[in-house]
């Protein structure tokens, strides 16, 4: 396994994926994303949403320290072993997940096979945990 993969129990000694999660979300609306595409409206789950949620995510990160990112991987598994170190958290690791071969019914703390590390907090991940975030869209915080 490679050394950045050794910050964090993955309880194995071979290389380990996935290395974080995204929203699995479902179909009903109550965690997916909104798409329209040629003018057609489409809710998205899965991966088919976390990828480019995740890329997104990584673009600001590249931003916010004005330089590429490189290999992100190493700072994705430190980012982990620092969760919650500084008085907030890098990634979510509350997330139950069932992907019919691993299922995990309560918070899991480091890695699991399904989430990998977690699932990513935003401004905590780009390097922005003290920055205003915008609100719910259409309101005074985010119009």
């Amino acid at each position: 396994r490679p050394d950045y993969q050794k910050l964090v129990n993955t309880g194995s000694t071979m290389r380990t994926v996935p290395d974080v999660g995204g929203h699995i979300g479902s179909a009903t609306f109550s965690s997916s994303d909104y798409e329209i595409i040629g003018g057609s409206f489409y809710v998205a789950i899965g991966t088919s949403a976390a990828a480019p949620d995740f890329a997104a995510l990584l673009a600001l990160k590249a931003s916010v320290q004005h330089s590429r990112l490189g290999l992100e991987n190493p700072d994705i598994y430190t980012l982990s072993a620092h969760n919650d170190q500084l008085g907030y958290w890098y990634f979510h690791q509350s997330n139950p997940g069932d992907d019919g071969y691993y299922k995990y019914t309560r918070a899991h703390q480091g890695y699991n096979y399904i989430y990998g590390v977690g699932s990513p907090h935003g401004a905590n991940f780009a390097l922005l945990p003290f920055s205003p975030l915008a609100g719910d869209p259409q309101t005074a915080t985010n119009p």
